[in-house]
């Protein structure tokens, strides 16, 4: 008989929502069988009348997905339409499965891999999805029709990624634009992995922002074509974009530690491709119709450094990327091990002063992108194969970026210790491990995400993070004061005000955790985190005292741990299981909603104080 995940006529698989939880996730893989749904079978996470759509996973990268059946993920009222992944051997074009979606209500995600061979979507084919993600990993792609990613509040995606030629051909248009308000346009990626990406002439992106909403950005990724070039071709037309990015990578194989000698070659392979950078750039730019106040001064070639390895790689030593500019322009760090990645030193850019840094957006800095068990051969440079490499950051370490996103992925766990005060931003005080000022932070962790009295900070970047298992924040005794593992963003001044209780600007936290979220002990259970000290305090001000979020950190005060939105910012968590843990959202000068979604217990800490707060559990509150 045939090996696999076969859902057969009238074989049902049904994870809706209800009145307080939205729809549930399904996952069916197979590693080396077919996934088979015939005609008459049906996954249904549509929403209930709390109005979210939940999520189906359908993985059969050996054999392939056959989803013949019915899937359906309608949201209700103003909720989040479904989200679908598939990962499948072969999908020439992509047309019967988009219908297939669109007719499911899958309008928040769509994202396709595509293992062997080329593929499509056709001329013809319209895709409306608020964030569309397709790879190829040996094959080409070719854009003939629309991705549609407009939306009213803006911000949707299109990330594509070829392992050989990404083509937008003379019928293709990316639509990000912002469609009401003041909403901001969104954000592409176009990468090749060895081929070319093209524009050609009659395609299109806009990515228009609404009002006085701000143009988005694309990024376009290639490796370089010699000294004097780089593997794109763009004859078509780019709209209403303010920042447009091309890296052009270099590939440095089998490393397996950063070392002195290693790091000054890739700083000198860079200065000696960039010094032809008007050249480059003149090329680029020769065909390209650019509307919409796309200058050339929006324009920016970055030199991309990719570093790889079969096995682990241990980054040992300190890389300070501040100086490393070339003609004004920063860089992309790209690291993948297909083993363990091991962060035993430091790794940042930091091109302000943390006097000059307070109130503002930062300097353009160095984009990091950091991969344990990565898969080598995907198109993809951050995907990883499941159950394969850890992540680990070591007491002390940090990585940090001043402006640019930080991005990160492990196959199994990413595990983070005790953070260092490097007095990069916000105070001198707050000690973090993962970083970025104004860049956002997003990370797919495999299995569990552990951090022990550390954190991951920004200031006004959005933090999105995938957990696979559970969420563990675990207290280590950081100058004699347990500290407990956090996630937060601490906003930044506003109106001229420097007093902490005025922070505003702060980034969104959102987490979606299949397991747990909380403080596990030795026995596999979970305990809540209650330290006072960890949570606000008073100012000593003229009276009356003035009441803030903690961020002081010393022998005596831990600043605020937990999941905390300090200073602006909404906290969204979606837990498979228990939710054991403290929340707040505290922006005073913003409003901020804390929304928690638990399919176990909820017992912990929580504080809302200008905005929604909403706390569903499936089991108790309160009772563990």
């Amino acid at each position: 008989p045939d090996d696999g995940v076969f859902l057969h006529d009238g074989g049902r698989i049904i994870a809706r929502g209800s009145e307080s939880a939205p729809g549930g996730m399904v996952t069916l893989h197979t590693d080396n069988g077919r996934l088979v749904m015939d005609p008459g079978s049906l996954i249904d996470v549509s929403a209930g009348a709390q109005g979210d759509a939940g999520v189906v996973t359908l993985q059969a990268p050996a054999g392939g997905v056959s989803p013949e059946g019915s899937l359906s993920g309608t949201a209700q009222g103003d909720g989040i339409g479904g989200s679908f992944v598939i990962d499948t051997d072969q999908m020439p074009d992509i047309s019967a499965l988009n219908a297939k979606l669109g007719a499911g209500g899958f309008s928040e995600l769509s994202d396709i891999r595509v293992r062997s061979g080329d593929t499509a979507v056709p001329s013809g084919t319209t895709v409306r999805v608020h964030h569309f993600k397709l790879a190829a990993d040996s094959g080409g792609i070719n854009i003939d029709g629309v991705i549609d990613a407009s939306a009213d509040a803006g911000s949707g995606t299109v990330d594509l990624y070829g392992g050989k030629d990404l083509t937008v051909g003379g019928n293709g248009f990316i639509d990000l634009r912002g469609k009401s308000g003041d909403s901001n346009g969104g954000e592409a990626i176009l990468s090749s992995a060895k081929g070319f990406v093209n524009l050609d002439s009659g395609g299109g992106i806009n990515a228009s922002g609404s009002g006085a909403g701000h143009g988005g950005a694309i990024r376009l990724r290639a490796l370089r074509d010699g000294g004097y070039n780089v593997k794109m071709d763009l004859r078509g037309t780019i709209t209403g974009v303010s920042n447009l990015t091309a890296e052009a990578v270099r590939v440095y194989d089998d490393v397996t530690a950063f070392s002195a000698s290693t790091l000054s070659d890739w700083d000198a392979d860079n200065q000696a491709y960039m010094a032809n950078v008007q050249i480059i750039k003149a090329f680029l730019l020769q065909n390209l119709r650019r509307m919409g106040g796309l200058s050339v001064q929006r324009v920016h070639l970055l030199p991309g450094i990719e570093v790889r390895n079969p096995g682990g790689i241990a980054m040992d030593k300190d890389l300070d990327l501040t100086s490393w500019r070339y003609y004004g322009e920063p860089g992309v760090l790209t690291v993948r091990a297909g083993g363990n990645l091991s962060v035993k030193a430091n790794l940042t850019d930091h091109p302000t002063s943390i006097y000059n840094l307070s109130g503002s957006g930062g300097l353009p800095s160095w984009a990091l992108n950091l991969a344990a068990g990565a898969d080598i051969g995907a198109a993809d440079y951050l995907t990883v194969l499941r159950g394969q490499g850890d992540l680990v950051i070591e007491d002390q370490k940090l990585v940090y970026t001043e402006s640019a996103p930080v991005r990160f992925a492990s196959g199994k766990d990413t595990l983070i210790g005790t953070g260092l005060k490097p007095s990069y931003m916000i105070n001198n005080t707050l000690s973090y491990n993962l970083a970025s000022y104004s860049g956002s932070i997003r990370g797919d962790v495999g299995r569990d995400l552990g951090i022990s009295g550390g954190s991951i900070e920004t200031a006004t970047g959005d933090i999105d993070l995938n957990v696979g298992r559970d969420l563990v924040l675990s207290l280590k005794k950081v100058s004699n004061v347990n500290m407990l593992g956090a996630i937060r963003t601490t906003g930044i001044p506003i109106s001229g005000s420097t007093q902490y209780w005025n922070y505003g600007g702060g980034g969104n936290i959102t987490i979606d955790v299949g397991g747990s979220v909380g403080n596990r002990t030795a026995d596999g259970t979970f305990l809540t985190a209650l330290n006072s000290r960890a949570w606000d305090q008073p100012y000593m001000t003229r009276q009356p005292y003035k009441w803030a979020v903690s961020y002081t950190q010393s022998s005596l005060y831990s600043p605020t741990e937990g999941l905390a939105a300090m200073g602006g910012g909404d906290v969204v968590v979606r837990a498979g299981g228990d939710f054991l843990t403290q929340a707040g959202t505290f922006g005073q000068a913003d409003n901020g909603d804390l929304i928690i979604y638990a399919g176990g217990y909820v017992n912990g800490r929580f504080l809302n104080t200008r905005g929604r707060l909403e706390i569903n559990a499936m089991s108790n509150f309160g009772v563990v």
